[in-house]
């Protein structure tokens, strides 16, 4: 498997709106959910995790389905605050952290997956189809940070970038995503005929604001490994040689404005974001 083309899927991945529903979440026929926002690691009420992790299936290039095992305590909360102004140069960052036990899952509708890959090959007919996502995972407890930059004009915030990571103070990112092949057979590319199953670490996503033109994101990744393996020496170095041969990717304008509006949030320090509601919904 070529790091790069690993990147390649991986980013666009993130990179079409579409969605789910949350399970757990209060919302409305509008709107997504509301992330609540304090500030504080001792704060009274925190996100369940289907509502933190919303803008996972928000961008989803396919149908999506999205479960927590049973029995998930898992929730999220903003944990600090901090911002800065240096002429109109604006920064904010705030922490967060994901307490609790259990697990939380975007599965990717195959056959979707499959055509929306074939279509964006360069080949009329490839022979394989590479590295297509089937899920992206969150297991388990999490210290990520938000950082964001940006510029002021007059007295609005215009928020530039935005990243989320999920490995703060050299913590070990709990997201992962499951990537796989399928080889052209008999003319047609089948899910049960996959092959090269791998699993990638996601340590950070960074999102960008684009006037003019597709707006880009990139990705940091931790490790690349065979499924059925443990990650090692090797996983890393694979890793290492994505990111450094990774380029910026295309995403879909909401997701994207999405992502920098909740930048803005934050550096406003308001006490809650609200989602716009996601489509393509599939109930489990």
């Amino acid at each position: 498997m070529k790091p790069y083309i690993l990147f390649v899927l991986l980013v666009t991945a993130v990179g079409w709106a579409q969605g789910i529903q949350s399970s757990s979440t209060t919302m409305d026929l509008i709107t997504g959910p509301e992330l609540r926002l304090e500030y504080h690691p001792e704060a009274n009420q925190s996100n369940p995790v289907d509502c933190f992790m919303y803008f996972v299936p928000l961008t989803s290039p396919t149908s999506v389905t999205v479960s927590t095992e049973p029995g998930t305590t898992l929730s999220a909360n903003v944990t600090s605050w901090k911002r800065k102004q240096s002429g109109k140069t604006i920064h904010v960052q705030c922490d967060f952290e994901v307490t609790g036990s259990g697990g939380y899952t975007a599965l990717y509708k195959a056959d979707e997956m499959i055509e929306k890959q074939f279509k964006d090959s360069s080949k009329k007919k490839p022979r394989e189809l590479n590295t297509l996502l089937e899920w992206i995972q969150l297991s388990g407890p999490c210290l990520g940070r938000i950082k964001g930059t940006g510029t002021m004009v007059g007295d609005t915030v215009q928020m530039n970038s935005i990243e989320v990571s999920f490995n703060r103070d050299g913590s070990q990112s709990p997201v992962q995503v499951s990537i796989y092949d399928i080889p052209r057979k008999k003319g047609k590319y089948i899910f049960d005929n996959r092959t090269n199953c791998q699993v990638a670490r996601v340590n950070a996503l960074k999102f960008k604001r684009s006037d003019n033109g597709t707006p880009r994101m990139s990705v940091e990744i931790a490790s690349i490994k065979k499924a059925e393996k443990k990650e090692g020496f090797l996983s890393h170095l694979t890793a290492v040689i994505a990111n450094i041969l990774s380029t910026s990717t295309s995403v879909a304008p909401v997701g994207n404005t999405t992502m920098l509006d909740f930048g803005t949030a934050l550096y406003e320090k308001q006490p809650a974001f609200t989602f716009p509601k996601a489509a393509n919904i599939k109930q489990i």
